[in-house]
């Protein structure tokens, strides 16, 4: 469940469109789990448990998009996903466009 809002805005033959995003998210398996892993190198495996990272969160976030109107567009993102029991994650991209 979640809401985005965003609205062009034309400045001569530039557009520039931002939006801000919110949604929230429930994590139905929401316990530890074991994990086995190996290295790649070779040796044996080892085993490790999960954290438990709680069951609701919100992923919150913004994006500015600047088109031309010579094909070229540039995109800034950025999000993050809070509400978690002891993490919060971060992404942020840089996009380019060149349609031909």
């Amino acid at each position: 469940m979640g809401a985005k809002i965003a609205t062009p805005l034309k400045r001569g033959s530039t557009v520039v469109i931002p939006q801000v995003y919110a949604t929230y998210q429930h994590e139905f398996a929401n316990g530890t789990r074991g994990l086995d892993a190996r290295l790649s190198q070779g040796g044996s495996s080892f085993n490790f448990q999960t954290d438990k990272l709680g069951r609701d969160f919100a992923v919150v976030g913004g994006n500015v998009t600047i088109k031309t109107e010579k094909n070229f567009s540039i995109q800034f993102n950025y999000n993050a996903e809070v509400g978690r029991d002891r993490s919060t994650a971060h992404m942020m991209n840089v996009g380019l466009r060149w349609e031909f």
